[in-house]
Parts: structure tokens; C-alpha cells; sequence
């Protein structure tokens, strides 16, 4: 079972903004952190970059696989 949540840490700790069930209580949890901002970062570069990498294709454009594998 996981669960994926958002929160703020301030002043030491982690405050969570939603709680979990009470299916989680007594639970055992491993706690991943990572930065929102740099992470979206990241993900707006790597956008970028299909943008610039990417291009329309034809309406009637077709892919012939045996025209590449013979």
C-alpha cells in the first residue's frame, strides 16, 4: 500500500497537508523527501528540450516498417 502526500517542513518538522487513514495507524512508513521547485525545474527543462526536439508530421503520413527492416 502507498500513499503519495504534500507538506511544508518548518521550524523541524514536517507538516503534512492531509492526514493519512486510519488504515495506516501502527504502520511502518518509509518517508521520501525531494524539492518541489527544483524538481519542477527539471521537469520544465526536460520539456524544453522535447519542444525543441519534436516537429509535426503530416496529416497523411504513414510508418512503412518494412521499408526499414527488409
Amino acid at each position: 500500500m502507498y500513499k503519495i502526500l504534500t507538506g511544508n517542513y518548518r521550524q523541524g518538522h514536517l507538516v503534512l497537508d492531509e492526514t493519512l487513514d486510519s488504515d495506516w495507524e501502527g504502520k511502518r512508513v518509509n518517508i521520501i523527501v525531494y524539492d518541489v521547485e527544483e524538481s519542477s525545474n527539471k521537469q520544465q527543462k526536460f520539456f524544453d528540450l522535447v519542444d525543441k526536439q519534436s516537429f509535426d508530421l503530416p496529416l497523411d503520413y504513414r510508418f512503412n516498417r518494412d521499408e526499414l527492416y527488409p
